[in-house]
């Protein structure tokens, strides 16, 4: 108790028995573990704390340079519709990603905690099913404050000092990407030292001139100041 487990390779919370885990101390304290996987947490099945109000656990993926898939969330199990209910902490260095919630008992899951992605929460709810009708998992996140506001810490995870403004979204929208500032389907690339350089390389003033005679100024300064990497 009271430790961070390092885990080189992926994580399956998986029971095939219960369908379902309980992370339980075996001494009088609450649990308090932090699980650090270098590679995929992947959750088949349903975890749950032994006393909810006193208990914390805390997965964190990080990505492995050397594959391509880590540092990735998985939720579902990839071949039943087990994983309905989490408790914990999660955060993952690339995406939220699902698996197989497509499921028809994947009809609502709950997560009691919190998501927080280096990318993306990428997790499709909407599916079609082999009646051809439109169907959709619903997800319900309830978010987990204790630890940010004090009242319990997880080994290995920054505790927010006293003073500490937090970034929180008061309103947002989405809006389409306005035509000036859409990628251009250009035939023509930047040099190799200019697509790898943060700094005005050499020739760049002949890129840009050709640049700007094609798309105009709205890439200018960013061209000019050797931000653009040519796709």
């Amino acid at each position: 108790n009271n430790s961070v487990f390092f885990i080189d390779g992926n994580l399956w919370l998986h029971n095939r028995r219960t369908l379902s885990l309980k992370i339980k101390n075996t001494g009088a304290d609450p649990t308090r573990v932090t699980f650090v996987v270098k590679g995929n947490v992947y959750f088949s099945d349903n975890l749950f704390y032994d006393t909810p109000d006193e208990d914390g656990v805390a997965f964190i993926a990080l990505a492995d340079n050397t594959v391509e898939d880590s540092g990735n969330i998985y939720f579902g199990d990839p071949s039943f519709g087990t994983m309905r209910f989490a408790e914990s902490l999660l955060f993952a260095e690339n995406d939220f990603v699902d698996n197989n919630l497509s499921s028809s008992s994947n009809s609502e899951i709950t997560l009691r905690g919190n998501m927080t992605a280096g990318n993306q929460v990428e997790i499709n709810r909407d599916f079609i099913d082999r009646w051809g009708r439109k169907n959709h998992t619903r997800l319900e996140l309830n978010f987990d404050d204790r630890q940010a506001d004090g009242l319990f810490s997880l080994p290995g995870i920054p505790q927010e000092a006293d003073e500490a403004v937090g970034h929180r979204i008061a309103v947002w929208r989405e809006i389409p990407v306005p035509d000036s500032f859409a990628v251009p389907s250009a035939t023509i690339r930047a040099p190799a030292q200019f697509q790898a350089g943060t700094a005005t390389p050499e020739g760049a003033a002949d890129w840009r001139t050709r640049w700007d005679d094609q798309f105009g100024d709205a890439w200018q300064e960013t061209i000019r100041q050797g931000l653009w990497t040519s796709k």
